[in-house]
């Protein structure tokens, strides 16, 4: 049984796309293992964002608007922190809230599919 998600389960669409983007996350898994993606559902607190920003070798941020993006500070700040910079890389939307911020990033148009 699929579990409940409040905030797209009322909405068609957005309970389609969500389906869709955890089949194609179990394939990856399939096909790479588990431990190649990290699907995370929901709104995790800190200290498990921070768990697996010290893990992650990239983090993608595909927003289309935002005001302040505090996954790329707070994957930054792991990295630093850990001193692994060399093996890491962060790709931002270019709509990002913090994307200016930062040097030495790929920065994509989110509205660009062939871009991205």
């Amino acid at each position: 049984m699929r579990k409940s998600n409040y905030l797209t389960d009322g909405i068609p669409l957005l309970r389609t796309l969500r389906e869709e983007i955890i089949a194609i996350a179990e394939e990856i898994h399939q096909e790479f293992g588990s431990h190649s993606l990290v699907l995370m559902q929901g709104n995790p607190d800190l200290a498990k964002r921070l768990a697996v920003w010290s893990v992650s070798q990239i983090l993608l941020v595909s927003t289309l608007k935002d005001g302040l993006s505090l996954p790329p500070l707070e994957f930054v700040t792991c990295k630093k922190l850990l001193n692994d910079f060399g093996s890491s890389g962060m790709v931002l939307s270019e709509f990002s809230g913090c994307s200016n911020a930062f040097s030495g990033f790929f920065r994509f148009n989110s509205f660009n599919v062939q871009d991205f």
